[in-house]
């Protein structure tokens, strides 16, 4: 990563090619960011689940996401960075063990508000 920083280009092939690589990595990673943020908004659910890695800082860094209910399925990472007295985040976020048996619902059930049934 520091070498990346650096923004000096390495010598021989092996190192170019990791250069390279994390590169274009960072240039897709960005792209679908923007793209999962712009649905995120787009959607009209008072519910976010976010089963896969490296999506789990929306509801530290969107504030459009005060509003709605955050579950999140890394229990174990997310317990341990609750540890530590990093920021707080801007959404009701729930850590949960999902395995959901069927599809999830789009809304929640009548007369069950923001939480599941």
């Amino acid at each position: 990563m520091e070498r990346a920083r650096a923004e000096a280009r390495p010598k021989g092939l092996a190192a170019r090619l990791d250069f390279e690589m994390l590169g274009r990595q960072a240039e897709a990673m960005a792209l679908r960011t923007v793209a999962v943020d712009d649905a995120v908004r787009a959607a009209d659910n008072p519910q976010l689940v976010i089963l896969g890695a490296g999506l789990d800082g929306r509801a530290w860094r969107m504030p459009e996401l005060a509003d709605v209910a955050v579950f999140e399925r890394r229990p174990t990472r997310i317990a341990a960075r609750q540890a530590g007295t990093g920021p707080r985040a801007v959404a009701d976020r729930r850590i949960t063990a999902l395995r959901p048996r069927r599809p999830l619902p789009r809304r929640p059930r009548p007369g069950h508000g923001r939480h599941w049934p």
